[in-house]
């Protein structure tokens, strides 16, 4: 017993240092403030060659198939998709900033789309989507304030934009030390 309350307590102490050390990834100042100075590209988790195989399961039109890449960032993920033959591409930021980086970075990538969007309130058409990929916007919303309402409501959007027979790719750290990806086919 006393054991368990020794651990309780580290355990309760490390998690309050860490919030006070951690960014607020929730925040949308956050964002704009990262990308207002940040040169070159980062992806988060997962790179798209690295994913490439499980997205080759889900037996995707290239030319067909519409995608919502939720987060975007500077990622390469979505020039390295649309370079594979996945043209259809809609990208989605909070941050205006690097929104008009990734706008003037794919110039020669008329098909692909870039905007300014929350992903708690999507602004596309029910079920217009076929693919939704999520490379750590849940990890951010979780960083935030009012977490898990901000993440229940992005997952009420990205479900309502997917078609019928729709595919959400994810992938985002648990507890900070697993790595999780998966898809939801329904």
């Amino acid at each position: 017993m006393l054991l368990n309350k020794i651990f309780y307590i580290i355990i309760k102490k490390n998690i309050k240092l860490y919030l006070k050390k951690m960014p607020n990834y929730g925040d949308p100042k956050y964002w704009e403030d990262r990308y207002k100075d940040q040169k070159g590209s980062f992806d988060w988790l997962e790179d798209y060659n690295s994913l490439k195989p499980t997205i080759q399961k889900l037996n995707l039109s290239k030319e067909n198939s519409r995608i919502l890449n939720l987060g975007c960032g500077n990622s390469p993920f979505c020039e390295n998709m649309y370079d594979d033959g996945f043209h259809n591409i809609d990208n989605i930021d909070i941050s205006n900033n690097v929104i008009q980086i990734m706008k003037n970075r794919n110039i020669k990538r008329p098909e692909m789309t870039f905007k300014v969007m929350d992903v708690r309130n999507l602004q596309f058409e029910n079920s217009s989507v076929d693919l939704a990929v999520d490379k750590s916007t849940i990890d951010a919303l979780l960083c935030g304030d009012y977490a898990f309402l901000n993440v229940a409501k992005m997952l009420k959007e990205v479900i309502r934009v997917l078609k019928g027979i729709f595919i959400f790719f994810f992938i985002f750290f648990f507890f900070s030390w697993w790595l999780l990806y998966g898809y939801f086919i329904w």
